[in-house]
C-alpha cells in the first residue's frame, strides 16, 4: 500500500455559553497557519457524575431543559389560546340579548283563524 501524507492535526476544546466546543485543525506551513477540517461539535452537558455513568452527581447544568418540558410548555401555550378563545366564545354568547330584536305587532292575534288556534 502507498503511504499516505503526514498531516499535523490539533484538536481544540473550549467552553463557552456553558457547552463544550469541539474544532478539529490541520496545520497547513510551518508558520502554524490552521485550516478547520472538522469534525465539529457542540456538546451540551447535561449533568456530571462521581463514576462513569452512575454515582452522586457532582455538577447539573440549570439550564438544560428537558425535551418533554419543552413539549409540555408548548402544549400549555397551546391550550391557553383555546381556552381564551372559550371565554370570548362564552362572554360574546352572555352579550347577546336574550330577547327577540324586532318589534311584536299586537295586533297580529287579530289574523288568527280558529283553526290555526285548536292545533296549536
Amino acid at each position: 500500500p502507498k503511504s499516505q501524507p503526514f498531516f499535523d492535526k490539533v484538536f481544540t476544546f473550549s467552553i463557552g455559553d456553558g457547552k463544550i466546543w469541539f474544532r478539529n485543525y490541520q496545520i497547513l506551513e510551518e508558520s502554524g497557519s490552521l485550516s478547520e477540517i472538522g469534525p465539529r461539535m457542540v456538546l451540551n452537558p447535561i449533568k456530571v457524575f462521581e463514576g462513569s455513568f452512575s454515582g452522586q452527581t457532582l455538577w447539573q447544568n440549570s439550564r438544560y431543559i428537558t425535551p418533554n418540558a419543552k413539549r409540555a410548555m408548548l402544549k400549555r401555550a397551546k391550550s391557553k389560546k383555546y381556552k381564551e378563545r372559550s371565554e370570548t366564545k362564552a362572554a360574546y354568547k352572555a352579550s347577546r340579548p336574550t330577547d327577540s330584536t324586532y318589534k311584536v305587532d299586537s295586533t297580529e292575534d287579530v289574523f288568527n283563524t280558529i283553526e290555526q288556534s285548536q292545533d296549536d
